[in-house]
């Protein structure tokens, strides 16, 4: 009749004959025990993870399942939160609260605040079983590194599966850091944007250096774009770092463009392809040829992550003062603002000094020295 009703519920022959303590006349308190974990939202297999992983908790008395989880409760963790744990990690109903309550206090004295504490172990039940001098060691480690305790429960918080990280494979990736050129410093500040680089594939990290070494960056560009960008070292990355750099082949960058492109504006590499696509025909639409526009984007990277509109308009006025050649071979004027230039403009043509064209984009100052007047004034006029 149990088997029956037990295979009925999910449990396979298999999984019955591992289960030990399990009698032909407990039918009812086993039926008893699943109404009861039911009853705490829990499905078929949430159940079944439960008594396989802990057999013996089919001769515990619900009432001592009920004093359980109100010990638990106590320790801080609320009815939600220790329901999801013993999901997550059963072994818990197993565990004395005294061991519980001496992690919790070990963790402690790192640092961590008892509300933090309870928010981890919600999210990564294992912890409960991880020997804390493995939790320490790391902590040396990257005290080494330069982080102080604190940082280290920030970017914990960020990523709370580092908790759990074995402490050699913290060491061995501060050192894979370190082989590739970063330093103390800049490992610091990767990791403390994207901690998750701690837990990456080494060999995909390898990989997307080798990609960008045979493609032509040189070791310190590469180390700069990382300081720029750390989600280029993620591990589902290649694949989109390769796939940007053909877009840009696809629309007719050269190699040499690329590299000064991804070295002048790193974030670029934050960019979606479609983006990067959008935004160059949209520069090219404004009337300007595919040559002119590789040119433009060469020459100021940023133009990728600019408004278009903002584009047109300073297009569009250069190109009425005879100024568009001037503009395709030297696009940094973009960069200007075009209220200030139209007033410079104004004063120029003003006081017949037309010509002098190249003194729009001079200096503040030389500005004055040229003309004794600071742009200021001139908005003021």
């Amino acid at each position: 009749m149990l088997e029956e009703y037990m295979i009925d519920l999910g449990f396979s022959n298999q999984d019955i004959k591992q289960i030990k303590n399990i009698h032909t006349n407990n039918l009812y308190n086993f039926k008893k025990l699943y109404q009861f974990f039911q009853q705490l939202g829990f499905n078929n297999n949430e159940f079944i993870k439960v008594v396989k992983t802990i057999p013996n908790i089919v001769s515990t008395s619900i009432e001592n399942l009920k004093s359980r989880i109100t010990l638990l409760q106590k320790i801080g963790f609320n009815k939600l939160d220790t329901y999801n744990i013993i999901k997550e990690y059963p072994y818990i109903l197993e565990l004395s609260i005294d061991k519980i309550n001496t992690k919790i206090e070990e963790l402690e004295d790192l640092g961590f605040s008892k509300n933090k504490l309870i928010n981890l172990i919600s999210t990564n039940p294992n912890l409960l079983s991880k020997d804390i001098s493995n939790t320490i060691n790391y902590f040396n480690i990257l005290n080494e590194l330069g982080y102080n305790n604190q940082s280290i429960i920030t970017i914990i918080d960020n990523e709370p599966s580092l908790i759990e990280a074995d402490s050699k494979v913290i060491s061995n990736k501060i050192k894979e850091l370190k082989k590739l050129g970063f330093t103390n410093k800049d490992i610091i500040k990767i990791t403390t944007l994207l901690p998750s680089v701690f837990l990456e594939d080494k060999d995909i990290l390898k990989e997307k250096f080798n990609y960008l070494y045979e493609f032509g960056f040189e070791e310190n560009d590469i180390i700069k774009i990382v300081k720029k960008v750390p989600n280029i070292i993620k591990n589902n990355y290649l694949e989109e770092l390769e796939s940007k750099i053909k877009k840009l082949l696809d629309l007719g960058f050269s190699n040499t463009n690329i590299i000064n492109i991804i070295n002048t504006n790193p974030n670029i590499l934050l960019h979606t392809t479609e983006n990067i696509s959008d935004q160059f025909f949209g520069i090219k639409g404004l009337g300007i040829s595919l040559e002119d526009t590789i040119k433009m984007i060469n020459d100021l990277p940023l133009l990728l992550g600019y408004n278009l509109m903002n584009i047109d308009k300073k297009y569009k006025f250069y190109k009425d003062i005879d100024l568009e050649e001037y503009m395709l071979n030297n696009s940094k004027i973009l960069i200007y603002n075009l209220d200030l230039i139209k007033t410079r403009w104004d004063y120029l043509t003003n006081n017949n000094y037309q010509d002098n064209k190249d003194d729009l984009f001079i200096s503040d100052l030389d500005f004055y020295h040229k003309y004794k007047i600071y742009s200021l004034d001139l908005v003021k006029e």
